[in-house]
């Protein structure tokens, strides 16, 4: 076994290898959140190190990661007949890769975090969730495939698992029998304050209104939301819902163009308020204005968005889901996704109440208490794999 302290001045080197900067929103806000705490809670025992394509590099560079070095290298470049054969060799090969050896000895890499298993040095891979486990009939069976296959070669060759939430950590057990080596590590969203500096968006002309930054995934279970509303029409209450997220970027188009008829159908209209991907200081500044978040997902890996509302002190409207109670926001009110008329009592209860707002000193305070404990976490994480 190795000893970190007998060896003077030895530094475990950590590398991230990207070929994208994440296929889905979440999991782009999740490296963010954990490349800047690295970078802003460093540790004079580790050095990281961030491999890929230049194009991505010079995305990173904008976010000006002083504590990590940032490589951009052609032999890493999303196109071209290196990346194709270094694909082809992995599909057959599985954890071995010319490429990524080439760079293991070139910088003397000791763990590569968040990417695949390798032959060559130690690797923590990071899973989000097992919702094709949870929820089959959101996948197609080629996708379901191979998602197993992914995760396969994750639970057999990994030095050690990443998981964000202790449900995963339960779908890990179901998923495999074999005992492994996982870790968990709640992350929290990276959040600028300055941002929230500014007065109320007066270009959304929107007031007492509940924020839902969902994407339009068929998990998401926007349509329990129109019900409630539908359910409150007849009353004399003023409230907007506002629906943020991208609605080309879904695979099944089918759930955004539902979403609205539904709306439409239900004369709900006055209701509901579409604002589309907006720039993330505009999606902050109206989460901290809100009246509430609502999260009525079936399902979650760990909810940026409620992580989010708890730093900024904002109600929480969520579905009673394992996750959601673990992520435990202290102004939570939890519903069955199943249940319209149980979320449309909460909605009346809410906008009733009175707003208050702590200082954003305080709550900045508190953030920043959280994001020390999360990068610290990580780095004792690197420290295990460095060990074992």
């Amino acid at each position: 076994m190795k000893n970190i302290t007998s060896k003077k001045n030895k530094k475990i080197v950590v590398a991230f290898f990207f070929e994208s900067l994440g296929s889905w929103e979440g999991e782009k806000n999740y490296l963010r959140s954990l490349l800047t705490a690295i970078n802003e809670y460093h540790d004079n025992f580790v050095r990281v190190k961030v491999i890929s394509s230049k194009k991505i590099c010079n995305k990173l560079k904008k976010i000006k990661l002083k504590n990590i070095e940032i490589i951009d290298s052609r032999l890493f470049s999303e196109a071209g007949f290196l990346n194709l054969f270094r694909k082809i060799i992995g599909r057959i090969l599985k954890k071995y890769d010319p490429i990524i050896l080439y760079f293991i000895k070139k910088y003397k890499i000791d763990i590569i975090s968040h990417y695949k298993p390798s032959y060559y040095c130690k690797t923590i891979c990071w899973t989000p969730d097992f919702q094709h486990i949870n929820y089959p009939m959101n996948f197609s069976n080629k996708e379901i495939t191979r998602r197993n296959n992914l995760y396969n070669n994750i639970v057999e060759n990994s030095s050690v698992v990443l998981l964000s939430s202790n449900s995963s950590v339960q779908d890990l057990k179901k998923f495999t029998y074999k005992k492994i080596n996982y870790k968990k590590l709640n992350f929290v969203p990276n959040l600028d304050f300055n941002y929230l500096k500014k007065k109320n968006l007066n270009k959304y002309k929107v007031k007492n209104y509940f924020l839902v930054p969902n994407q339009f995934w068929k998990h998401k279970n926007h349509l329990v939301i129109i019900k409630a509303v539908n359910k409150l029409k007849s009353n004399n209450t003023k409230f907007k819902i506002i629906f943020t997220g991208d609605k080309k970027s879904q695979t099944d188009q089918s759930v955004y163009k539902n979403i609205m008829y539904e709306i439409k159908k239900k004369k709900l209209q006055r209701f509901f308020l579409y604002l589309g991907k907006i720039p993330y200081s505009n999606l902050i500044n109206l989460m901290y204005r809100s009246k509430a978040l609502i999260n009525p997902s079936f399902f979650e890996g760990w909810s940026t968005s409620v992580e989010e509302a708890k730093i900024l002190n904002r109600k929480v409207l969520l579905s009673d889901i394992k996750v959601h109670r673990e992520q435990k926001p202290v102004k939570s009110y939890f519903f069955n996704p199943y249940n319209h008329v149980e979320l449309s009592k909460i909605i009346l209860k809410v906008i009733k109440q009175k707003d208050t707002n702590k200082s954003l000193k305080i709550l900045k305070k508190r953030y920043l208490f959280y994001r020390a404990k999360f990068a610290r976490e990580y780095f004792n994480i690197i420290k295990y794999t460095y060990k074992i």
